[in-house]
């Protein structure tokens, strides 16, 4: 209900699809789709709480400003758009670049901090903590700890995508969901589909056909991608995300799988129809 919210949602709001503040129109229908699966499933969540670990987090250096730099970027990337029109990559690479500059100024005011001898109580480990929270901020190093391999995934995906494009498959596929099917019905379609194809990937190939969509089918569309990614483990990045990191960490039959996701689907889908029930009923007029 956001266009920061996820990637689909971003597409349509990057290319001038549509308004930010016109994607609150989703709000309503989005919150009845959260509602349907959780109530559903809440049944079947344990109570027990999950355990955690005791240790007493120490903020780095320069921590609390980082996270100020992170609310003047969003609060730039929106601001900038609503009222200058300008596109949502400025505020971002505005926010980049304050970010970058704050740390290379922790890194030319980084000291080793020791601590005093007379504080004896503290072990080595913790002393090492202390230290290792006073050293500066390197941007490059949290890049490199992104996951590389669900962003090659959608590297691949795009790739393939602006091929079929250039091959002329998705002008051919736009004629016939579009003219020859009801538009509303392939918005539907797409959305369905999404579960086993990502949906931003999708996403990107309807940009690619540029269909003359009104409103509501631009609404439409944003709702069932972003909800349909759900269905499927596969069909967005929460899931694969999470299914990569898990592997390492369970054994076989524990943890999130691609057959518990499953066992969920018909939980998801209902909340599917629902919040595109919600969308016609509550904006009905858009379309």
């Amino acid at each position: 209900m956001s266009p920061l919210g996820g990637i689909s949602t971003f597409f349509v709001w990057q290319q001038n699809m549509l308004h930010f503040t016109e994607f609150f129109y989703l709000t309503i229908p989005c919150i009845v789709n959260f509602l349907v699966p959780a109530i559903i499933m809440h049944f079947s969540v344990t109570k027990e709480a999950p355990a955690f670990s005791r240790d007493i987090p120490i903020l780095k250096r320069g921590s609390k400003r980082i996270i100020l730099i992170f609310i003047l970027t969003f609060s730039a990337t929106v601001l900038s758009n609503v009222f200058l029109d300008m596109p949502a990559i400025v505020g971002m690479m505005f926010g980049l670049a304050i970010l970058q500059f704050f740390a290379y100024y922790l890194t030319k005011s980084e000291k080793t901090y020791r601590l005093a001898t007379e504080h004896e109580a503290y072990d080595e480990h913790e002393i090492q903590i202390y230290i290792a929270s006073k050293k500066g901020f390197d941007v490059f190093k949290c890049i490199a700890g992104v996951d590389w391999d669900t962003l090659m995934f959608f590297y691949g995906a795009m790739m393939i995508v602006g091929a079929l494009s250039f091959l002329g498959y998705l002008d051919a596929m736009a004629h016939y969901l579009f003219t020859e099917i009801n538009a509303t019905l392939a918005n539907v379609m797409i959305g369905l589909a999404s579960s086993s194809i990502d949906n931003g990937t999708l996403m990107f190939a309807v940009l690619n056909m540029h269909p003359p969509f009104p409103v509501g089918q631009w609404l439409l569309l944003t709702l069932t991608l972003g909800v349909g990614g759900s269905l499927l483990a596969i069909g967005s990045a929460p899931g694969l995300h999470v299914l990569g990191l898990m592997k390492a960490h369970m054994k076989e039959g524990e943890g999130y799988t691609f057959t518990l996701h499953l066992r969920w689907m018909p939980a998801v889908l209902l909340g599917f129809f629902a919040s595109i029930a919600t969308l016609f009923l509550v904006n009905g007029g858009k379309f």
